[in-house]
């Protein structure tokens, strides 16, 4: 979101609305913590600030897709097509990030989802992976960081779907888990989404090292 600002800054975007967003989510960062362990007997106050982080959170997304919808014409303009898609993408999984916390704030959904490892799994790979990986790539590539080849744009593209392929089967299999529903294959399933990832990932490296040829 750094990245994101540093760039917007050159556009007609509010800087004090965007930095009361990074407020509300640095305020938001510690209390969200105790999301995970909601069904522990906490004091009523220590809920009540856990539930002031999450809206927090919701207040400050809201403060910033309403800025970037502002600077639209500039992202339209400064942002490559390719580059645009893949923030997108990362905007809708941090966008599911959200919900998906505000969700947990019940106590009772909170020591489901916590106490499944796939959820958990399928949590952090949704934040390092959807919105952090997704990001980093169509940033670098917006700016030609690394060469946009068809060759790059192919690694690309198999990643995300390595992304999509594994968020789909670890959902599913959290969900087969809270109904003690057995996924054939699922652990061979989850190897293949794996090598999808490294798959697209080593086209993407192999690309930025290969020299372009001369026209």
């Amino acid at each position: 979101m750094g990245l994101l600002v540093a760039k917007l800054e050159y556009s007609n975007v509010s800087v004090k609305k965007l930095q009361v967003a990074f407020l509300l989510f640095c305020f938001a960062c510690v209390p969200a913590y105790f999301l995970s362990a909601l069904w522990l007997p906490f004091p009523q106050f220590v809920y009540i600030i856990v539930v002031a982080a999450v809206v927090a959170q919701l207040a400050g997304w809201w403060l910033t897709v309403k800025e970037l919808i502002r600077c639209r014409l500039f992202i339209s303009y400064n942002f490559s097509t390719y580059g645009k898609m893949l923030l997108l993408l990362a905007a809708i999984a941090f966008s599911i990030k959200l919900l998906l916390q505000t969700g947990s704030v019940h106590p009772a959904l909170s020591q489901l989802s916590y106490g499944f490892r796939p959820i958990v799994i399928g949590y952090l790979h949704l934040v390092l992976l959807a919105v952090t990986s997704i990001f980093i790539i169509g940033y670098i590539i917006s700016f030609e960081l690394i060469p946009a080849t068809k060759f790059v744009m192919t690694g690309v593209f198999i990643f995300v779907a390595g992304v999509i392929v594994n968020e789909l089967l670890l959902m599913a299999q959290g969900v087969g888990g809270l109904s003690y529903t057995s996924i054939p294959h699922i652990d061979f399933l989850l190897l293949i989404a794996a090598l999808i990832l490294l798959t697209g990932i080593s086209i993407v490296f192999i690309g930025c090292l290969r020299k372009p040829v001369a026209g």
